[in-house]
This record gives structure tokens, sequence and C-alpha cells, in this order.
């Protein structure tokens, strides 16, 4: 059966680009896939370290899904952090990561090029959940699909598969809308 995933950072109020970019397709595609939302905490916690701030995000982000017509029958809606083996995969992903392709990541490279502009050294103020963001996002992704081979439009988390899964491996492509891009599992 086919599946999308969509998450959303728990570190503000939710705001029209959330709607536009995330929630909208989101719950179009729940209409047609096996849908897994979920409130992305343990990615806030890269940008926001006040707990009561991420709760507070949380409820806001879970209510707005729920007036904007996300229909539970349809889609399976989890916070994050209520998932522990989401930690337990990102713990082993990050063993089995190349830091060099880590180097490599969006974010970390966006961050290391700000401290090179502005004269600092290149790590300052980069936390090791900012460098290793792709993992978690891989442990995301492959939660719920273990068998798959995953191509994060980012960032590829088909590296961090087991080679030996070999034709059993699921493929994901991308499914586009005018302001989005969504993972979409090929089932068999």
């Amino acid at each position: 059966m086919d599946s999308s995933l969509t998450g959303i950072t728990t570190t503000g109020t939710p705001h029209l680009g959330n709607y536009v970019g995330a929630i909208k397709p989101a719950i179009q595609l729940s209409k047609k896939f096996k849908s897994y939302l979920f409130l992305a905490d343990y990615h806030s916690l890269i940008k926001v370290n006040d707990p009561d701030a991420v709760k507070e995000s949380s409820m806001k982000i879970a209510a707005t899904w729920l007036a904007c017509g996300l229909d539970s029958k349809n889609s399976l809606f989890y916070r994050q952090s209520k998932v522990p083996q989401i930690l337990e995969l990102n713990w082993i992903l990050s063993c089995m990561a190349p830091k060099g392709l880590l180097n490599r990541a969006h974010a970390y490279k966006a961050a290391v090029d700000l401290n090179k502009e502005n004269k600092n050294d290149e790590d300052f103020g980069i936390s090791h959940g900012l460098f290793s963001y792709p993992v978690l996002m891989s442990a995301d992704i492959l939660m719920f699909n273990p068998k798959s081979l995953v191509l994060e439009i980012k960032f590829p988390a088909a590296l961090f598969t087991n080679p030996s899964s070999g034709p059993s491996l699921k493929t994901f492509s991308i499914f586009s809308s005018i302001d989005i891009a969504s993972l979409i599992s090929r089932g068999k």
C-alpha cells in the first residue's frame, strides 16, 4: 500500500507557510494514501530549549491539523517523542552514518557558511543535533517503512539502509505540488 509521511517541527505557532507547505497537502494525500503525520518535537530541540514552549507549540499545531480537516481514521497522527523506537533507530543509524556525508547536509553546511561569513570558528554555535539532523529524519522515515530505500529531497537517507536487504527494498518517489514536496512510498 502506498503511504506518505509529513511532520511539523514544534518550534512556534502554526502559520500560513505550515498550512500551504505541509498541512493542506498532507491532508489531501491522506485521502489517497496511508498517512503518517507527526509533531516533530525531537527536531524542535535544535532550535528551542524551553519544554513549555515546545508543549504549547505541539498543542497549537495538533489543534491546527484537526481544525484543517485531519481525519484520524485515514491517518496515524502522533507525537515523535511518544515513539521511543525512533530514538533507538536514530542511535543505530548514527553508528552507521558516514561523517563526511553528514558534513554535506544542507542545514549544517548553511550554518558553517554563516560562521565563515561572520569570521567565526566554523562550528561556532552548531550543536550535534543540527549536525546529525538528517539521521533523525532518516529514523522518522524508516520507522514505519523498515525495508524502505529512502530518497530524501535534500539528504539521501538511503545510505543508512541495510545493503543486505537487496530487492525487498521499496523506493520512494517525490510528489510535488506548487509549494511542497512529500515522500510517497510505493508499496508492493
